[in-house]
């Protein structure tokens, strides 16, 4: 068992702040779950693969289970906007694998909802693809962010839906902006899970006549297609 520091410690008596994967003393995160959130990017195929995944392939930087599932659920569902200093580097490393060789990067967040932001108070994609490309500069990598994509209509809450039905229910709800998007386009995300939410990001974009090079998220759920690398 990791102890917490001092300053954790005078933290959680001061604000009562506690750790955001286990509840221990914590600023943000306790050493043992900021250890066990370290990066460690794959290519994170759903299964099945939808159609317009085949040519922008998804990578995550960690599997959305154990710490980093509870993490992610702190900051979006609990409105825990400090923690996205943690994530945001998780991105980072996912967007490094994607990107592979390509000098200039344009990051294409997935639109929250007008509803979860006035609900969070802050737009949780927007700002961990933000946090992200701050990573990616201290490294001298050219990459901006683009907020190309926008909601085309109101979608079903899809919570219980299957792949099938999540790729329906989403099927024309969201469009691109008339924005020029340069280098390679990474679209980017919190969670992965059955990848319709991206096949239609990247069909939306493709009918502006832009190619999404890859896909790039902090966790995908543990449902991968068997030529996961």
């Amino acid at each position: 068992m990791v102890e917490p520091s001092f300053a954790d410690a005078a933290a959680h008596l001061l604000w009562g702040a506690a750790c955001a994967g286990c509840g221990r003393a914590a600023a943000t995160l306790c050493p043992a779950c900021r250890a066990a959130i370290s990066p460690v990017p794959f290519l994170a195929w759903p299964s099945p693969v939808p159609e317009q995944l085949l040519d922008a392939p998804p990578y995550a930087a960690g599997r959305y289970e154990g710490p980093l599932r509870d993490v992610i659920v702190e900051f979006k569902e609990h409105g825990r906007f400090t923690v996205a200093s943690a994530l945001s580097p998780l991105l980072a490393a996912s967007i490094r694998e994607a990107a592979s060789a390509h000098a200039r990067l344009t990051l294409v967040p997935i639109p929250s909802t007008r509803r979860s932001v006035r609900q969070r108070g802050f737009d949780a994609v927007g700002s961990l693809a933000a946090g992200a490309a701050r990573e990616l500069r201290r490294d001298r990598q050219d990459v901006r962010v683009r907020r190309a994509l926008r909601h085309a209509r109101v979608v079903r809450d899809q919570a219980g839906l299957d792949a099938v039905d999540r790729a329906a229910n989403l099927r024309g709800a969201l469009a691109a902006r008339h924005q020029r998007l340069e280098g390679a386009v990474i679209l980017v995300d919190d969670i992965l899970t059955t990848g319709s939410t991206m096949a239609e990001a990247v069909r939306a974009l493709g009918a502006q006549g832009h190619r999404v090079h890859a896909i790039a998220v902090v966790a995908a759920t543990p449902r991968n297609h068997p030529f996961e690398t």
